[in-house]
């Protein structure tokens, strides 16, 4: 079993580590060229050209700060610390320290806080920075120190009066450092667009429903001097134009089912068979049965039936369909509610297909084939040899030329640096295809263009004038260089769907440190290829395997988790229901509030998910009572509520001081964690990035159709942290 080291660190330094994935010290910051600046130094590691790594937790004081800044630890094996400066002993405890970066990962390396408090704020201070990749698995992994019998000791500052830092910085690792960045950078945006990469009918599909929306809000505020607040006005309508607007609307509509025809024939295909526990066989029987003597085959009939019981099955185009059908029933019937209504429509319907187009995204995701990384880099850093399938072994070649000249440039790290040296970039791609394959190639003319229309404003370029897949990613790089969402979009109106070499490009000009959480949220969400991308770099740079089960076991040498404070469960006071009801049958009484009906609401549901227990009957052996005689309704629990001696899921729910207030959240919250169980039978292999995702899709679908009040980004955020808390519990 991997033996560990504690590394403290100022808690304000939390998002650096993570945006770059290392430590490393204080002198490196401001010279290294990339990621944060700076770095806040703690007292238990001091010194500006080392870091300090002790084998048992040095217990350290508040720090005295106007900030809101504390201790953090970071908890890494004894292995990534080999290449130590130095070492010391005293008092059984031992320290490391080392002139170098201290690289970590989410698979073998852990944080500690002080306090479950603690733990919230540096888990809140992740949501503020763009930087910060992989938060969900590396926050899955802080752990605290008041509940874990861990050994530790009380630091003071003669633990390391023997030792003094490093007289200079050590720039050759400064040096490594860059190099590392830009190949990381590489490896992860290479891997993050590859996952993105879709057939060109989703492409397009998604595209033109973005149109439709855009066009759709034009058409919402052209309608809105028809309601009643315009009328009096006398606003003039110009009715020709609108009718316009719409067949535009209708036209779209044509070109995205033809589009996403495949798959959701597929959806439907899958859905039947579920419902009626039918195969592909019976699927064929019933398009070809017809209804009695019509046209009608049976297979659209049963299809009708199943989407009439849920809006959200009936395909995206009938979807469309069905605005623009309330477009113009609200023409023949303007007013101010049917205007409100269309607009409610609209909302709902352009959620549902967002959500449809994901689902997709997500499935088409799954199947791109991820298997390996086909990448080799030479010992000093300097050198990429790609071998994707992707492209051919000529558009390899070029690839690697441009990445190499990219990689080669590793002080370059920002959206100025890059505009400054674009032209440069192309000139000695240009040079290096030339001694190749000669001055008058196609590959060459094309890149003197691409050159030309860099520095001279106006002239024509378009990417498609060449065939080589590789310069094309190179074109799209530099042409939206500043912004990838410009990128995405200036590659698919190209129609240019390989993400994974342009991003590849991106990854390596900005480096891992700078890319933000967005480009990689592809790869972060799929655990599985996260964890063969975080194992090739950990091989690849570090020459070093990772214990998949060495962090667990560790984890598990940790004393007994202390009690958690427990919190009154929810109580059914009989006086209180009775005064209540008769508040309920006297019409001379106020009406009661919001939050009074969710709570009746929600006590009633509960008394009925509890087998009719009645509220006035003597308590059985192992119910509890109040003072008043109330019965404490805490039966053995379904759904991720238990009776044993462990806490339920939704027992954690209930104590939460943020979550557990609202009955209506409460309910939300228990309906979607019964859809996710039946979700996870089906599918019981789901990784807990998979998880968690499927989990918050079902709670913000469920806040919207329940039009949940309050029950906002930062509420889903807390339930989905107790979320991953309980699987890992039970693990």
């Amino acid at each position: 079993m991997n033996k560990y080291y504690y590394i403290p660190v100022n808690s304000l330094n939390f998002n650096n580590i993570l945006s770059s994935e290392s430590i490393s010290p204080v002198s490196f910051y401001e010279k290294r060229g990339f990621g944060f600046k700076r770095f806040d130094r703690i007292n238990a590691n001091p010194f500006q050209n080392s870091i300090l790594a002790y084998n048992k937790v040095p217990l350290l004081s508040d720090i005295r700060s106007d900030r809101e800044e504390y201790p953090l630890y970071v908890g890494v094996p004894e292995k990534y610390l080999s290449e130590s400066y130095s070492s010391k002993s005293i008092d059984n405890i031992d320290i490391i320290q080392t002139d170098r970066s201290i690289y970590i990962n989410w698979m073998e390396c852990f944080f500690l806080t002080r306090t479950e408090e603690e733990k919230k704020k540096i888990i809140a201070s992740t949501r503020r920075s763009i930087e910060v990749k992989n938060v969900d698995n590396y926050t899955n992994n802080i752990y605290v120190l008041e509940e874990f019998d861990i050994e530790s000791f009380n630091w003071n500052e003669s633990v390391i009066a023997d030792l003094s830092d490093a007289k200079n910085s050590n720039q050759s690792e400064i040096l490594r450092d860059q190099k590392i960045n830009k190949f990381k950078g590489f490896v992860y945006a290479y891997a993050s667009g590859k996952l993105k990469e879709q057939p060109e009918e989703m492409a397009e599909g998604s595209r033109y429903f973005q149109e439709f929306i855009n066009s759709f809000s034009a058409l919402m505020n052209d309608l809105s001097v028809l309601t009643r607040n315009y009328k009096a006005k006398k606003v003039k309508f110009d009715y020709t134009s609108t009718k316009k607007k719409i067949a535009h609307l209708v036209e779209i509509t044509e070109r995205i089912k033809f589009l996403f025809v495949a798959f959701e024939q597929s959806d439907i295909d899958n859905l039947i068979q579920k419902s009626f526990n039918a195969d592909k066989n019976d699927i064929e029987i019933l398009n070809k049965l017809q209804y009695q003597s019509t046209r009608i085959n049976v297979y659209s009939l049963v299809s009708d039936f199943i989407k009439s019981r849920d809006n959200s099955l009936y395909t995206i185009d009938e979807l469309l369909e069905v605005l623009i059908d309330n477009v113009n029933e609200f023409l023949d019937n303007s007013s101010l509610e049917n205007y409100k209504s269309l607009n409610d429509n609209f909302d709902r319907y352009t959620s549902i297909i967002n959500n449809k187009i994901r689902d997709y995204k997500s499935i088409i995701a799954r199947e791109n084939a991820l298997d390996s990384i086909n990448i080799n880099i030479n010992e000093g850093l300097t050198e990429v040899k790609t071998t994707f399938n992707e492209i051919s072994e000529d558009e390899n070649l070029v690839y690697r030329l441009i990445v190499n000249e990219v990689l080669s440039r590793v002080e370059l790290s920002s959206t100025d640096e890059i505009a400054q040296c674009r032209q440069g970039i192309i000139q000695n791609v240009a040079t290096l295809v030339k001694s190749s394959k000669g001055e008058k190639h196609e590959s060459v003319i094309f890149l003197r263009k691409l050159y030309k229309s860099l520095i001279t404003v106006g002239v024509g370029f378009k990417i498609n004038e060449s065939e080589d897949n590789a310069l094309k990613s190179l074109a799209c790089f530099l042409s939206r260089y500043s912004e990838m969402e410009k990128l995405q979009d200036f590659m698919d109106r190209n129609k240019f769907y390989h993400y994974g070499l342009a991003f590849g490009i991106w990854g390596a000009a900005y480096g891992y440190a700078n890319i933000s959480k967005i480009l990689m949220e592809s790869l972060t969400s799929d655990d599985e290829k996260l964890s063969l991308v975080t194992r090739y770099i950990n091989k690849t740079i570090f020459n070093q395997e990772i214990d998949q089960n060495g962090l667990k076991a560790y984890i598990e040498t940790f004393g007994e988790k202390k009690p958690m404070p427990t919190k009154p469960k929810w109580k059914i006071d009989a006086e209180r229901i009775n005064r209540e009801q008769s508040k309920e049958n006297s019409i001379e009484e106020e009406q009661p509030s919001y939050e009074t009906n969710q709570i009746k609401d929600y006590t009633k549901s509960s008394i009925n998910k509890s087998e009719q227990l009645d509220i006035f009957q003597t308590p059985e052996q192992g119910e509890d009572t109040n003072s008043k005689g109330s019965v404490v309704v805490d039966p053995e629990i379904k759904n991720g509520r238990d009776s044993s001696n462990k806490l339920g899921f939704m027992d954690l729910i209930i104590q939460d001081d943020l979550i557990g207030k609202r009955p209506d959240w409460v309910s939300l919250i228990e309906t979607s964690f019964n859809q996710f169980n039946e979700e996870l039978k089906a599918n019981p292999d789901m990784g807990i990035g998979s998880k968690k995702h499927e989990f918050e899709r079902l709670l913000a679908e469920g806040k919207r159709l329940d039009k949940i009040k309050g029950f906002g980004a930062q509420k889903i955020n807390e339930v989905i942290r107790i979320f991953i808390t309980y699987i890992q519990s039970n693990e």
